[in-house]
């Protein structure tokens, strides 16, 4: 009785097991959702001197819009493209489209897009399918240095290991979990100066050059990002740089006031970045701002200049100024580093000129005076002085400051002779008051 009991009992458990396990929708099983990570979005590089500097931020959400929590591998890949006479360029010398947004010294290419396909792709040579393209390599005017016996070589080597130039994808630096972890404790972005040290290792073995790149080159980067299961998503966007010996930085920059302009002289610069004579020299530019740590993309003059000094007359008054200079190139408008910022502030201590065409009109119990009013903008108002005696004596007669250019003294006595004078004042904290002007008389009888 007991034994049946208990089987029954057990045979219960059973059913209601299967029941529970069996409930629900009945069809194939799912495949689990693959969770990738969001491509890294703002690459950038830039020239400094004969590395390349790239900085990126790590993606923090997944394609699907949750948390990206963990990031376990950075993979940066390289490739490169012989100079093409249908490459734009900017004025800073990489490859442009002209849909691209500026950014920095470069532009940015469209991203590419996601392809869940090829998630788990290890190969490292692999290309994207829009780089499968043969190029006219021809020279780029004003760049690439057919002297250099360095460039000839790898021309010939990567001529022979591809018919595509642009195929030679190759991972040049991996920043694993630790490395990752360690770098998020001191900031977000990330940077890797690419010195193009492996170039010559496996290229040009015997090169004994100093710089690695290529003039007119275009070197192009991009990024994997590996998550969580080293899920990893499409490449990131690409980033282009078109390499150019740059000039040297521009040293001993100086400024002072004169007057109320600012004067700024440096040392010419003769030389590039590695120290060889520079060629296609074009001129310097000076950057203007009011913060040392930003200034604008457009220079203060309007063509580079021939000279080392550079005079501004467009500033304001009780403002710090801050001046950097570049020197630039022909090639694509390169720019050499920023020189060393100075600064100054000058106090508006200088008094407008005095007015001019100062005049009267005689009326029966009163004397008008009028004037032309000056030109600078920063005048405030007038102020009229009187006396009976000439070329001394005189007395200010208006309580408030003048703005308009007349005035009429009606505080006048018949008979008697006044000698009158006029100053122009400015806006500045301390005001300034100019000389005086001509001296006018008259007498109402």
């Amino acid at each position: 009785m007991n034994l049946k009991r208990n089987c029954l009992k057990f045979c219960t458990i059973i059913s209601l097991c299967t029941a529970i396990c069996c409930c629900g929708n009945i069809g194939p099983p799912r495949i689990p959702r693959k969770t990738l990570p969001s491509p890294v979005s703002d690459l950038k590089g830039k020239l400094l001197c004969d590395k390349i500097v790239l900085t990126w931020t790590r993606p923090f959400t997944n394609t699907d819009g949750t948390v990206l929590n963990t990031v376990e591998r950075l993979d940066l890949f390289r490739s490169i493209q012989l100079p093409s006479s249908d490459t734009g360029k900017s004025k800073t010398g990489e490859s442009e489209k002209p849909q691209a947004k500026e950014s920095g010294y470069l532009k940015e290419d469209s991203q590419i897009p996601s392809d869940e396909s090829d998630v788990n792709r290890n190969d490292e040579t692999t290309q994207p399918e829009s780089s499968m393209k043969n190029e006219e390599n021809t020279d780029l005017e004003g760049i690439q240095d057919d002297s250099d016996p360095d460039q000839k070589i790898f021309e010939n080597q990567l001529s022979k290991k591809s018919k595509y130039f642009n195929l030679n994808r190759k991972k040049i630096f991996s920043f694993d979990k630790k490395q990752i972890r360690e770098i998020l404790k001191i900031r977000d972005t990330f940077q890797y100066i690419d010195d193009g040290e492996d170039l010559t290792k496996e290229i040009i073995s015997e090169s004994d050059r100093e710089h690695r790149f290529f003039n007119g080159y275009r070197y192009q980067y991009s990024l994997e990002v590996y998550g969580k299961g080293k899920q990893v998503n499409r490449t990131s966007k690409i980033e282009t740089v078109t390499f150019v010996l740059v000039p040297a930085q521009v040293q001993n920059l100086t400024v002072k006031a004169i007057g109320p302009k600012a004067y700024l002289s440096w040392d010419p610069v003769s030389t590039d970045c590695n120290g060889d004579e520079i060629n296609n020299f074009t001129g310097y530019n000076v950057y203007r701002s009011t913060s040392p740590d930003s200034f604008l993309d457009k220079p203060v003059n309007s063509e580079p200049l021939e000279e080392s000094i550079f005079i501004d007359e467009k500033i304001q008054f009780d403002t710090e100024y801050y001046y950097i200079v570049r020197a630039q190139v022909k090639t694509a408008a390169m720019e050499s580093d920023n020189s060393k910022p100075v600064s100054i502030f000058i106090s508006d201590i200088f008094p407008p000129a005095p007015p001019i065409g100062f005049t009267l009109i005689k009326a029966v119990d009163r004397i008008n005076l009028v004037w032309k009013p000056n030109e600078e903008l920063d005048v405030a108002g007038y102020n009229i002085y009187r006396s009976e005696l000439p070329g001394r004596g005189y007395v200010k007669i208006n309580d408030v400051l003048i703005e308009r250019s007349f005035f009429s003294d009606m505080s006048i006595k018949k008979g008697i002779t006044y000698y009158y004078v006029i100053t122009s004042v400015d806006q500045a904290e301390i005001p300034n008051e100019s000389s005086y002007s001509t001296e006018i008389s008259a007498t109402i009888r």
